[in-house]
């Protein structure tokens, strides 16, 4: 858009005209008429804090970073010296757009030209969350120590809070730990995402004793813990199979007004299912639907676990039909439970239908699935099935063979008595330079030796050395 003015406007006139641009949603023509007032104004009228400000801002939001930061090196050479708000605003939607390098080149720009105590926590903090979130925790820590060391910045909560996740999310839990104490020491008092996050790391290593002093530590100091801090202490517990402590804190949980969400009933439902008590986790969904929770792919999926587990196909199977009327699709790991349930009920017939219908509704059956069908088509005797199976695995669904799968082709075919099969099966193990499971190896030999064939070996008779041949007996 070009702008049009018979007589130059002044500064204020500018600022409100820019204003209205901004207010009424027109950022082009915003930045169009920013270039404008350069032209107009003179080199002694550099334009207003606010009004670069609120153009700089309008830009970040519509997602120009690049424009916003063109614009403000243009507005520099015309006088103007950006704040510390506008800094860190640039600093946090050059991070939002997964520009880190571009970001702590800013920084660092902007630190040449401030002062020193004018630097601002919330700008290393943007930046300390972007790394942690790419996983560059030590590059954050380096940057932590420059702010603090060099520019004399405090670090505040959320500076600490983002590093002592970041340290447990990549299992670092004592760095972690040192800068937990660190802060305390300083006086800096730790929030609920401090906590949350402290927890997790400690729960993570198994640490269970550790997390329950450190939530003792978050009550005491008077910091209400939220639903991020029950569920993770109540997936501790499960993991831990402290299943009496999970409950009693769900308990507490809803008695002090703490809402559960459906992480925190997956949860519990975990650790129910993964103690063989489906009935008891089928309670728990109950009352989680009646309490207004609703369920999530996850806790299908770990109830129809649960009771595939222990044979309770029918129930399974509701539950799998509930998914699906509920909207969830299931995802390959809910149809692996229902196939290997299927199997252990001794209904392969449906397990091949579920198998045709997982895959006509774009349900990508992965190596594990195959392995599934596999061994269970070979132990009800549907051998030329499982072979089919094996055959389309890689053709039709792009899935390699793993030793899994060939230690189920070699169990099967030599139950069969298809030993040439399964010689060509043993061959490709041997050819890609896998080391059989020594049962199928075993099995292959007993069976080799029953049909009049005996063993040849290379090197050794050893089950890991598997350069072997097999030849007719000559009698």
């Amino acid at each position: 858009m070009a702008v049009e003015s018979k007589a130059p406007l002044n500064n204020v006139a500018w600022t409100a005209f820019l204003g209205g641009l901004c207010k009424s949603g027109k950022i082009e023509q915003a930045f169009e008429a920013c270039r404008t007032m350069q032209e107009s104004l003179s080199s002694s009228q550099p334009p207003s804090s606010g009004t670069c400000h609120s153009v700089i801002q309008e830009l970040c939001k519509a997602g120009r970073v690049d424009s916003a930061l063109s614009l403000l090196e243009t507005m520099i050479k015309r006088g103007y010296c950006p704040d510390m708000a506008t800094h860190s605003m640039l600093i946090n939607e050059l991070c939002k757009a997964d520009k880190i390098q571009e970001a702590q080149e800013f920084l660092q720009g902007m630190n040449r030209t401030i002062s020193t105590r004018a630097s601002s926590c919330f700008s290393y903090n943007s930046l300390l969350n972007s790394l942690c979130k790419a996983k560059k925790v030590h590059q954050a820590f380096a940057i932590f120590s420059t702010m603090v060391s060099e520019r004399s910045v405090v670090p505040d909560v959320v500076s600490y809070s983002i590093l002592i996740d970041g340290f447990c999310k990549i299992d670092e839990l004592g760095r972690a730990e040192k800068l937990y104490k660190q802060m305390i020491d300083l006086n800096c008092v730790p929030n609920v995402t401090t906590y949350n996050a402290f927890l997790n790391g400690l729960m993570r290593k198994g640490r269970i004793a550790d997390a329950q002093g450190v939530y003792e530590e978050m009550i005491s100091a008077g910091c209400s813990p939220d639903v991020i801090t029950y569920s993770t202490l109540i997936h501790g517990f499960s993991l831990a199979r402290k299943h009496d402590q999970a409950h009693e804190l769900f308990e507490a949980m809803i008695s002090r007004g703490c809402r559960p969400n459906a992480v925190t009933y997956n949860c519990l439902l975990h650790g129910l299912c993964k103690e063989s008590k489906p009935d008891e986790a089928h309670e728990l969904f109950r009352k989680m639907v009646e309490r207004g929770c609703d369920p999530d792919k996850v806790t299908y999926t770990t109830l129809l676990y649960g009771f595939c587990n222990v044979g309770k196909i029918e129930q399974a199977v509701e539950v799998f039909d509930e998914m699906v009327s509920k909207g969830h699709d299931p995802d390959v790991v809910a149809y692996n439970c229902l196939l290997k349930g299927f199997f252990r009920a001794g209904k392969p017939g449906e397990a091949r239908q579920l198998f045709q219908v997982m895959v006509s509704r774009e349900c990508k059956p992965d190596t594990v699935s195959h392995n599934i069908m596999i061994d269970g088509l070979s132990k009800a005797k549907r051998l030329d099935d499982a072979v089919e199976v094996f055959e389309r695995m890689e053709q039709d669904h792009g899935c390699s063979p793993d030793l899994v799968t060939y230690n189920s082709l070699i169990f099967g075919l030599c139950g069969e008595q298809r030993l040439s099969e399964a010689m060509k099966v043993f061959k490709e193990i041997d050819r890609l330079k896998l080391s059989p499971d020594p049962h199928a190896f075993n099995v292959l030999l007993e069976a080799m030796y029953a049909a009049g064939h005996k063993p040849f070996s290379s090197s050794s008779p050893s089950p890991t050395e598997h350069h072997v041949t097999f030849v007719e007996n000559e009698e």
